[in-house]
């Protein structure tokens, strides 16, 4: 399956990243299938149209562990997440990907700070990248 899925994390403090967001996904789509999805408690597949409007469920906390688990139940290979990092996971999610055959791509949104941004999708992600808003 050569489908990428895009997690965007909903809390919040990442507001100000939704138009970015929309663009981001807007040139993916461009070059392959694409599947939307938004995650705050709980993972929901969103269209494009709904994600635009901002007609998605908006979570109180982050779980990472409901990401990877969704993820891991996917036919898609691979996964970009973006989030702030906020959230943690178990230490074995790292080989149940692996096993799986997943990659998991990492776009921490960091607002204005640049320095001593992460979280534990770092001991495991393919790659990792850090995104700050323009000034």
């Amino acid at each position: 399956h050569q489908g990428l899925a895009v997690y965007f994390d909903t809390s919040g403090s990442l507001s100000a990243f939704r138009p970015y967001e929309l663009r981001i996904a807007d040139v993916l789509r461009e070059y392959l299938p694409l599947q939307l999805y938004v995650f705050a408690d709980t993972v929901v597949e969103v269209s494009r149209e709904a994600f635009a409007a901002g007609h998605y469920p908006q979570g109180y906390g982050t779980s990472f562990e409901a990401l990877l688990e969704h993820f891991a139940g996917l036919p898609e290979e691979a996964a970009v997440v973006f989030t702030d990092g906020e959230s943690s996971c178990a230490a074995d999610w790292g080989d149940r990907l692996r096993v799986a055959g997943k990659r998991l791509y990492v776009v921490y949104l960091a607002g204005w700070r640049e320095q001593g941004i992460g979280s534990p999708l770092d001991q495991f992600a393919t790659d990792r990248a850090v995104l700050t808003l323009p000034r």
